[in-house]
């Protein structure tokens, strides 16, 4: 859990969103070494970039965020739900919320969290048919999570803030005490007890090509000499 919050770190230090975590999408060696995988719905998002319509088919159902779920705006915060949702399931093996729609997914959710207040859904239009969807819902305790550490459930809470806004990031999460005893000096990813940052962010302009036949072509045979030369 701690490599996949400091690869989150990386990434979104970079300007990269995942917009797919998943178990699936995460690879373990026999030495418990982990790469996050499978970039195809990655995008790039940058503060104080214009804003970009930006698709609601993103991290499979389970795994969804709600202002992803409640078509709302989204960003970085997507991904540390998708994986406060990975973290849940390791603790307690089984999936925190399991809907068969996008309706019954958020009501699942608000099962398993409780019911939101108005600071919760601060972030949905008030009027909209979201904002609606989420007042008519049936009235659930707030989750206690009892059986869980307090470290982890303290993390927890904090990685599935229902409002992203109140979300923790992947840098403030690693800070957490629940790592205290796991963090190793001079290993691979943490040589100094901190995850690795981005020195820049990377360059998006090859996601805003044109898909035309000519402009693929041209694409082509400028990457296939690069790619040979590595």
């Amino acid at each position: 859990m701690r490599q996949i919050l400091s690869g989150l770190t990386y990434l979104h230090g970079a300007g990269i969103v995942h917009r797919d975590l998943k178990p699936d999408n995460l690879l373990v060696n026999s030495d418990c070494h982990l790469k996050i995988c499978d970039f195809g719905l990655a995008t790039g998002m940058l503060d104080g970039e214009p804003d970009r319509t930006m698709t609601e088919y993103v991290v499979t159902r389970w795994y969804r965020s709600p202002e992803v779920l409640l078509r709302c705006d989204y960003g970085r915060p997507l991904d540390i739900w998708s994986t406060g949702c990975i973290f849940w399931e390791m603790m307690t093996n089984k999936v925190l919320a399991t809907g068969e729609s996008t309706t019954h997914q958020l009501v699942k959710i608000v099962q398993a969290l409780g019911t939101s207040t108005k600071t919760d859904m601060k972030f949905v239009a008030a009027g909209s048919r979201a904002r609606r969807i989420l007042e008519a819902m049936p009235e659930s305790p707030k989750a206690k999570w009892k059986a869980l550490p307090t470290d982890a459930r303290k993390l927890l809470v904090n990685m599935l803030a229902f409002n992203p806004v109140r979300r923790i990031t992947a840098k403030a999460a690693l800070r957490r005490p629940y790592w205290k005893d796991l963090v190793k000096k001079n290993t691979p990813l943490e040589s100094s007890g901190a995850p690795i940052e981005a020195e820049e962010p990377m360059d998006w302009a090859f996601d805003r090509m044109r898909p035309t036949m000519e402009n693929l072509r041209a694409r082509a045979a400028q990457e296939c000499p690069r790619q040979r030369r590595q």
